[in-house]
């Protein structure tokens, strides 16, 4: 179960890498992402960690309602934290910020590229 859970987490912290790099080279084309592939990029996100929270060892000791995982899904920002303290404690916290770091890299990427 544990392996599962750090392959979900390292394909997370892939494809946030290669589509914030994706975002840069686009603006160093002079082009945008466009929307639909941004939107794309939020659904897969959101989806892999429902899949990660749905696979982590530490759920167990998390007592959670049926649809935890849909919370997960369609609010991750506000849900996450609340899980990952909960199971974590202040450790969380700082779990949470790289999720959101995860999130916001090709965003500030690729502002820091279109602004240089």
């Amino acid at each position: 179960m544990k392996k599962i859970h750090n392959m979900i987490l390292a394909l997370l912290i892939s494809l946030s890498i290669l589509y914030a790099l994706f975002q840069a080279y686009l603006n160093l084309q002079g082009f945008d992402v466009s929307n639909s592939t941004d939107m794309l990029w939020s659904f897969v996100f959101a989806a892999l960690i429902a899949l990660w929270v749905s696979k982590e060892p530490k759920r167990q000791l998390f007592k959670a309602p049926f649809e935890f995982h849909a919370f997960i899904f369609f609010l991750w920002p506000v849900t996450l934290p609340y899980y990952l303290i909960k199971t974590r404690g202040g450790i969380g916290i700082v779990q949470y910020l790289g999720f959101l770091g995860m999130k916001l890299l090709s965003f500030f990427l690729g502002l820091a590229v279109y602004l240089y």
